[in-house]
């Protein structure tokens, strides 16, 4: 029970600067996360949302009457603005990566 009551750091700080292999892992790394952010991002618009959820009977809400899956020009619209986002995102994380390190 000591272990949870009383936290002890471990971290000790050198004044070592960074590696600049560091560096480039943790900006691939970066690259790698908003390749996965952007097939996620279409992957549920279009193969969950119209795939799975648009032919599903579950999904229908009785006596609504609104589809619950956006159209292709909704889905096209909404993933774009995204797309933009994420890669803005990324473009402003690795340049405050670089101008810190």
């Amino acid at each position: 029970m000591n272990e949870i009551f009383h936290r002890v750091s471990i971290r000790k700080f050198t004044d070592r600067p960074v590696e600049k292999g560091i560096i480039m892992q943790i900006l691939r790394a970066g690259m790698q996360a908003l390749l996965f952010l952007e097939v996620m991002n279409w992957y549920d618009g279009i193969v969950i949302d119209r795939g799975w959820v648009g032919y599903n009977r579950f999904w229908d809400i009785p006596g609504v009457g609104l589809p619950y899956v956006q159209t292709w020009p909704q889905i096209l619209k909404k993933r774009g603005i995204l797309t933009v986002i994420w890669i803005a995102g990324a473009a402003i994380a690795a340049g405050l990566v670089v101008l810190v390190f």
